[in-house]
């Protein structure tokens, strides 16, 4: 078989696979009810009407600018969330199909891939900043691996602006490649001083200190999300638990112990291999200083985890590992957990809703209560729904104000244990008989009905528990 047929039948096969996939994330995202995380970020960039707001709520935020600015044309153009949706579609595409033509090359593993938990659900279904950030770290490796190094300078530097797991990761990633230039290799043999690519390594650097600067909340605001360098016991037991989240979201501790003998397989395989072992046990040992830098420092989410896969094809796509056995069984090893995990969030998605704001979003549509007050808290319940009527301001009891979105720049609490429904129905009642209540905690029908409130709608069963909602009328 020729190159030229040998190529055009890979490039057959990447755009099969890359179409499956759109259609199956297609399918399952217009059935996924989005949750506040994914529409918080959506009605920033909706509802703040000047830059100035714009960078001072983001200021509260802890995330860098590019996802809001990304969003910001489209939420110009609609008051309806499916552009949201849609513009993850198209990135998360885009990620399978680079993965498959230049990472995956075995047809099962880019079958178990496109199945995965984290690029077919939460980086593909969910529509948060996570996907543009990997497309960004993607397009960094490709340069790489083609030594087009100010190219994957500036890709580095935009991923490091999407989110600060990015951030950290970009840090890890120039203390691998200056380590590569520190290996006798012949692909990556220092030679001289200046055969180091600085500039790109200053622009990177430089490109960091700045995202990590937008990503620093002020010291006065009580701040959900806060750096430590606490290593208390605590701390350090929590990451090797979600370290399993490499391969899906259930079992963690299973999928924990599973991951980590993973990582050591590979990096005792990469030592027993005498010419590539200072590569493969770098990479073993950054993406271990990754993980504990996310999690010690900052903290971490399950979602967050996902990255590890990147780490992962890194050390396949740099080592050009894919014909050495023992790299490809534990690749398809945690491919084939990511693809067991993968299908069954899917399946639950479209099986039980993840959120009922939009079930209760369209049941004031219908009902035509959409020229109603809206109160209600806690703020954070609230935003999913706001973001499903269009961006309507919903009065928030804990807050003292109308908002779309949760703003972060006070330190009150929005817990429903703060807010008493006493203290609940008297601020609605205030603001007028055309006023809806809504919670998403059950309240006593003796309780509501005292302030002149009964319940009129209930949904309940979301996956995410606490986006049920009870809706109470005058």
């Amino acid at each position: 078989m020729t190159d030229h047929k040998a190529i055009k039948i890979k490039i057959n096969k990447t755009l099969i696979f890359t179409i499956s996939y759109a259609i199956l994330v297609s399918f399952i995202t217009f059935h996924h009810a989005m949750w506040r995380d994914e529409l918080q970020a959506w009605l920033i960039a909706k509802d703040t009407h000047s830059l100035k707001d714009f960078l001072l709520t983001l200021k509260y935020e802890s995330h860098p600018l590019i996802w809001y600015i990304t969003l910001w044309p489209f939420t110009r153009l609609t008051d309806s969330t499916l552009p949201l949706q849609i513009i993850n579609i198209l990135i998360s595409t885009t990620n399978v199909y680079l993965c498959i033509r230049y990472f995956i090359f075995r047809n099962i593993d880019r079958l178990l891939f496109i199945l995965g938990f984290y690029f077919l659900w939460q980086y593909g279904v969910v529509s948060r900043s996570y996907s543009l950030g990997t497309l960004a770290m993607l397009l960094f490796l490709i340069q790489f691996k083609e030594k087009h190094y100010f190219k994957a300078a500036i890709f580095l530097i935009i991923a490091s602006s999407i989110h600060i797991l990015f951030n950290i990761l970009s840090f890890a990633y120039v203390i691998t490649w200056v380590s590569l230039y520190l290996i006798k290799t012949k692909e990556y043999k220092l030679k001289k001083l200046s055969d180091v690519p600085w500039l790109s390594l200053a622009i990177i650097l430089i490109g960091i200190a700045l995202s990590l600067i937008q990503t620093l909340p002020p010291h006065t605001v009580a701040h959900p999300q806060t750096f430590s360098l606490s290593l208390d016991y605590g701390r350090i037991n929590l990451i090797f638990n979600k370290l399993g989240y490499i391969l899906g979201r259930e079992g963690p501790y299973y999928a924990a112990s599973t991951c980590i003998i993973i990582f050591i397989c590979i990096g005792i395989a990469g030592f027993l291999n005498f010419g590539s072992r200072f590569l493969i046990t770098s990479l073993f040992g950054f993406s271990l200083f990754w993980y504990g830098a996310k999690n010690v420092v900052y903290g971490s989410a399950p979602w967050h985890s996902g990255v590890l896969l990147v780490i992962v094809m890194l050390f396949f796509f740099i080592n050009d590992s894919v014909k050495n056995k023992i790299y490809t069984t534990l690749f398809t090893l945690i491919l084939f957990t990511q693809a067991y995990f993968g299908v069954r969030a899917a399946y639950l998605d479209l099986k039980v809703p993840y959120s009922n704001a939009s079930q209760m979003a369209n049941f004031i549509k219908v009902n035509k209560l959409t020229d109603c007050i809206i109160v209600a808290d806690p703020d954070f319940a609230a935003i999913p729904i706001s973001g499903y009527l269009g961006g309507k301001p919903i009065y928030i009891v804990s807050q003292g104000r109308y908002q779309t979105f949760m703003r972060l720049d006070k330190p009150t609490s929005s817990s429903s244990e703060t807010i008493t429904p006493k203290r609940l129905f008297t601020e609605a009642h205030k603001l007028g008989p055309k006023v809806i209540v809504c919670t998403n905690y059950p309240i006593e029908n003796k309780i509501s009905e005292l302030y002149g409130f009964r319940p009129i709608a209930l949904f309940d069963g979301a996956a995410n528990s606490d986006e049920n909602y009870v809706l109470y009328a005058q």
